[in-house]
């Protein structure tokens, strides 16, 4: 009732679920449909794409780019670290490759997401690469700023005030460039 259509509530769920655990948003999932129905709203999702292994490998890699750019294959993501060099490609296919590009939400909002959850984790290395990506497609500093602030009251106002510290690094390392 205040904006976001039950799909995107779901959304949300679902790509949440690449940061906390698909237990996680499976349970959210379930708490929403229960809502939803006690409320008379109906929840649409799209049956299960069957697209190639190949398919969400290049829809991954290019969603890679678009966000990360030239941090796209650091750290984890490089292709020849010795301990997640092969486990990553599935990363890549199925969280970049089928998540991140599912209908009902978009690249800024997943973005948001994505920062907002790795503020709530205390997970500092990712929370600084999804600030600057947010920024890569389309999210604005003011964006990323309040979706922090709103976590205060959920996360603890020590995690807040952390996450607003390394959002100021980042965007003053953009402001250095």
């Amino acid at each position: 009732k205040l904006g976001l259509t039950p799909r995107a509530i779901a959304e949300i769920f679902i790509q949440i679920g690449i940061y906390r655990g698909f237990a996680a948003s499976e349970t959210a999932l379930e708490t929403a449909r229960t809502v939803f129905a006690e409320q008379g709203i109906s929840l649409e999702i799209d049956p299960p794409r069957a697209d190639s292994l190949e398919a969400l490998m290049v829809r991954g890699r290019d969603l890679q780019g678009a966000l990360h750019a030239e941090r796209r294959n650091e750290g984890h993501a490089a292709p020849d670290n010795p301990v997640t060099g092969s486990i990553y490609p599935l990363v890549v296919q199925y969280c970049y490759g089928e998540i991140w590009d599912r209908p009902g939400l978009d690249r800024r909002v997943r973005a948001i997401c994505a920062v907002a959850s790795f503020a709530a984790l205390d997970h500092d290395i990712l929370l600084r690469k999804f600030i600057l990506s947010a920024l890569n497609i389309g999210a604005s500093r003011s964006d990323i700023t309040e979706a922090l602030i709103q976590g205060g009251p959920y996360n603890g106002f020590a995690f807040m005030l952390k996450a607003l510290n390394i959002a100021s690094d980042a965007f003053a390392s953009l402001d250095k460039a």
